[in-house]
């Protein structure tokens, strides 16, 4: 989604609206409406994944979307269960570029569920959970771009071997 805004400039030229400074285009403007997109996925997609899973080969979703957009898609074409517990990490301390920065890992439908920022085993789930067991069985995770950057570069080895066992990549599980 995407909103929509807008103002008239009298004596604009094509040129000048090249050099002119964003601040002094943000201002006073006049909402106009939002505009909605809907990316459907194309039909053979789910079937695809599931022929890819039959041969046992591991399949995984690179993107550019927004974590949440990610994950609904993921689900929706089952490369990811339905039921699937989905953590994602935000910095809480520092970003990408930070050597100590802190994670805390969220439940993607349910924020009050959460990961070890350690180990990236589910934390004891407060009490509205009732089954709590399949949390433990049965979930995901969905790193960003500059979260795995910083792994990569400064996360302790034991969590970084469980986020590539979660991709099933390189390390023995």
């Amino acid at each position: 989604m995407i909103g929509l805004a807008g103002k008239s400039v009298e004596g604009l030229s094509w040129l000048k609206a090249q050099r002119i400074k964003r601040e002094q285009v943000e201002v006073g403007l006049h909402f106009l409406g939002l505009l909605i997109f809907e990316n459907k996925l194309k039909p053979g997609t789910a079937a695809a994944i599931a022929t890819l899973r039959q041969a046992h080969l591991g399949c995984r979703m690179v993107t550019g979307d927004n974590p949440r957009t990610a994950v609904s898609v993921a689900r929706e074409c089952r490369l990811i269960n339905s039921t699937a517990f989905v953590f994602y990490p935000s910095f809480v301390e520092g970003d990408s570029s930070t050597p100590r920065a802190a994670l805390e890992w969220r439940g993607v439908d349910d924020e009050s569920l959460r990961l070890d920022p350690y180990s990236l085993r589910p934390l004891p789930p407060p009490p509205h959970v009732v089954d709590e067991e399949r949390i433990y069985r049965d979930y995901d995770l969905a790193i960003t771009g500059d979260v795995f950057r910083w792994m990569i570069d400064y996360a302790p080895l034991e969590t970084l071997q469980q986020v590539m066992c979660s991709l099933g990549t390189f390390f023995e599980c």
